[in-house]
């Protein structure tokens, strides 16, 4: 008996063809409608654990709940013991909780079975749950091996701030009545104690992020023309590279750079080169069509079963249909 648990998902669109017989539905992820512009992170200039961080920005973001008291999201104890520095940068939600995994090693995904939004490293266990055999398989194996690994750089990045306030923002133009602007610091730019002042019109109220701002501003009835200027203090963000892994014995390989805005501690950048080089060690990538198990997930760990071998490895892409019975295909990166 073939079967498939149930999903929580979404209604994203649908359509009624013209026969008016069937209706389309699309249904989506909680994760995949978090799109939403992401502006409010903040730079005090000292160490916040990725804890703190993924959980404003889950508290204050689109993430869609059954209820008002609901929180579905699921953070790895890692989050609570690594930290930044950095200031989330203006990017979609998703994207940032992206940002946030990779700075930690984790994954980001959906939990199947409740739907929740999840950070998390893979289970390590000493046995794979699921077995592929080759009866179960639609077709041989292939294999890709990627070069070998010669170096790892990962960048550490600090902050500064500039002697000296500079105009970040800047605007001149007709506004009428009241009106709410949401400002951005051109390239994404830190900045430290702004300050406004405009003039054609009056300042009701403004709020300042680390990259952003949010001002309510007060104009005449009619269109009147206004400028508006932002001072503050700019806080730059400088690069270190520091290589965590060199191999000698490899004259022509892989050489792997990692750049992410939330690194700042040296004990978050070895977490990152830790998981960055078991990744890259597993060299071959196993693609496998078979006949489907709908409960297998993305970082399970599978043993395979083929006329070239049997090996243990970790699933990277995960691939299912259903047209009468079920069949798939597995990317497994073979440990």
């Amino acid at each position: 008996v073939e079967w498939l648990r149930e999903w929580p998902m979404y209604l994203d669109t649908w359509s009624v063809p013209a026969d008016e017989r069937t209706v389309k539905l699309t249904a989506i992820s909680r994760l995949q409608f978090m799109s939403r512009k992401y502006i409010y992170g903040q730079y005090t200039g000292t160490a916040t654990t990725f804890q703190d961080i993924a959980t404003t920005l889950m508290e204050n973001s689109s993430v869609i709940k059954e209820g008002a008291s609901e929180r579905p999201w699921q953070f790895d104890p890692v989050l609570a013991e690594l930290k930044t520095r950095a200031p989330l940068p203006i990017d979609t939600e998703k994207a940032l909780l992206q940002l946030i995994a990779n700075a930690t090693g984790c994954y980001l995904d959906t939990n199947v079975s409740n739907g929740y939004i999840r950070i998390h490293k893979p289970t390590a266990t000493s046995e794979s749950a699921y077995t592929l055999s080759a009866n179960q398989q639609l077709g041989d194996p292939s294999f890709k091996v990627v070069a070998k690994l010669k170096s790892i750089k990962v960048s550490l990045h600090t902050f500064a701030a500039k002697s000296s306030k500079e105009t970040v923002y800047s605007f001149d133009g007709l506004l009428s009545g009241t009106a709410t602007l949401q400002v951005e610091f051109g390239g994404g730019t830190i900045v430290q104690s702004p300050t406004v002042s405009i003039t054609g019109a009056t300042l009701v109220s403004s709020t300042f992020y680390a990259r952003a701002g949010i001002l309510v501003v007060q104009a005449p009835e009619s269109s009147t023309e206004v400028s508006i200027k932002i001072t503050g203090t700019i806080i730059e963000d400088s690069i270190t590279w520091i290589e965590t892994y060199n191999d000698a014995t490899v004259l022509d390989g892989l050489e792997v750079s990692v750049d992410n805005a939330l690194i700042t501690e040296m004990k978050t950048l070895q977490v990152v080169a830790d998981a960055t080089k078991n990744f890259y060690l597993q060299r071959t990538t196993t693609t496998i069509p078979y006949l489907g198990y709908p409960d297998i997930e993305v970082t399970d760990r599978v043993d395979v079963e083929s006329l070239y071998g049997n090996f243990v490895g970790t699933i990277s892409k995960a691939k299912l249909s259903f047209n009468g019975g079920f069949e798939g295909s597995l990317e497994v990166h073979n440990e």
